[in-house]
């Protein structure tokens, strides 16, 4: 999953991931990384709309989003269309 990240730090690549808060809620979060450790990313959350930190432990999942609204797809296109 860091891989995923670094390439959407680097390309600056709209970012969907799935969440776990420390009360326990799990989200669905479009975000563009601002910067990340290997502890936090800090990012523009388009939810909350505004900068928010996010434990990468609590990250429990990363794919990049496509200009076009789509998920990137791997090789075998296993990533569906999210529109």
């Amino acid at each position: 999953m860091n891989k995923v990240l670094q390439r959407c730090f680097r390309e600056q690549i709209l970012c969907e991931i799935i969440y776990l808060s420390d009360n326990g809620e799990i989200t669905k979060r479009c975000i563009t990384i601002k910067s990340f450790t290997s502890d936090t990313v800090k990012a523009y959350c388009h939810l909350r709309k505004k900068i928010r930190n996010f434990k990468v432990e609590n990250i429990l999942s990363a794919f990049p989003i496509l200009g076009n609204g789509e998920l990137f797809r791997t090789t075998d296109n296993s990533i569906e269309n999210i529109f």
